[in-house]
């Protein structure tokens, strides 16, 4: 497992994905065809900030921005998806992690409360720093983002840094009805952020026919 796996996940120009989110209440595919790919684009061993040995408050939770405040893992324009993995580190931090931000993902009940439960988490060994695992993938699209929080589960050392290291390839998208789509070519499904997927943004929905 490790980045030739990850390169086996990569969408290229000419394919169709359909990004499934909600509409309401109901579960809708919207359609996009990959006309640019650009990768990679990567950010190196993000700091997450401190977290102190057994302290549920760990590194707090992180929406990943810049020096300006603009966030990374969400594109800017709206013709544009990112698909990008994580590494973490050190090899003992525990990562948990929500989509939107706001809603916690990687609950086996209810919600799962970071160093409380022993739940829904990656650890830098099951992801590690440089090598990202190709569990950790997600998108994102412009209104939609992950954010993250880092946790120290033992009583040595007495503080830890959590860094990510992203793995991130962009897309150029041209927005397909579903009447338009070729059904014969190649197609990938994306149930975005999880088993309960997000509202689309509304960008998504002005472009989208009540009927396509």
């Amino acid at each position: 497992m490790g980045l030739e796996n990850m390169a086996d996940r990569l969408y290229h120009e000419g394919e169709v994905v359909a990004l499934r989110m909600m509409e309401g209440a109901a579960l809708k595919d919207y359609y996009f065809r990959v006309d640019t790919a650009e990768y990679p684009n990567n950010r190196s061993e993000f700091s997450l900030g401190s977290a102190t040995a057994l302290a549920a408050a760990g590194t707090g939770w992180n929406n990943i921005t810049d020096s300006s405040n603009v966030y990374i893992l969400e594109p800017q324009e709206s013709n544009l998806l990112f698909q990008y993995w994580y590494g973490i580190g050190p090899s003992i931090a525990r990562l948990y992690r929500r989509y939107p931000p706001g809603v916690d993902r990687g609950a086996l009940l209810q919600t799962r409360n970071p160093g409380v439960d022993p739940e829904g988490y990656i650890d830098g060994v099951s992801s590690p720093l440089r090598v990202p695992s190709p569990i950790t993938e997600g998108h994102s699209i412009k209104g939609l983002r992950p954010s993250f929080y880092g946790y120290h589960p033992y009583a040595t050392p007495s503080t830890i840094t959590v860094r990510l290291t992203f793995y991130v390839a962009t897309y150029g998208l041209t927005y397909l009805k579903g009447s338009d789509v070729d059904r014969t070519r190649r197609m990938r499904l994306i149930t975005v952020g999880g088993r309960v997927p997000p509202q689309s943004p509304s960008w998504v929905r002005d472009l989208a026919p009540k009927n396509g």
